[in-house]
């Protein structure tokens, strides 16, 4: 089963803990493709936004300082709207 969960206005506490300034970083300019996912992926939004929709489901925005948790299998649109930056770690 694929998902996509959201936090928002992640504590910079649970940053640290994380360790999300070690993981890589990603640059993405305004573009639009279908993104399948082999392995779970989390992605921290240091700027920008980003519409994603599930197959089958409803679109989420992200925006800075939000935290998602992307499952392995999940099959989505990945819609960059303002140009991204991104931390982000594949399991």
């Amino acid at each position: 089963m694929s998902s996509i969960s959201v936090e928002r206005n992640v504590t910079p506490m649970k940053l640290d803990v994380m360790n999300v300034d070690c993981w890589p970083e990603r640059k993405t300019e305004v573009s639009q493709q279908a993104r399948d996912f082999d392995v779970t992926e989390q992605v921290y939004i240091l700027a920008g936004e980003l519409h994603v929709t599930p197959e089958g489901g409803e679109t989420l925005v992200l925006k800075r300082g939000d935290l998602a948790y992307i499952s392995a299998g999940t099959r989505c649109v990945w819609e960059v709207v303002k140009p991204l930056r991104e931390h982000y770690l594949s399991q």
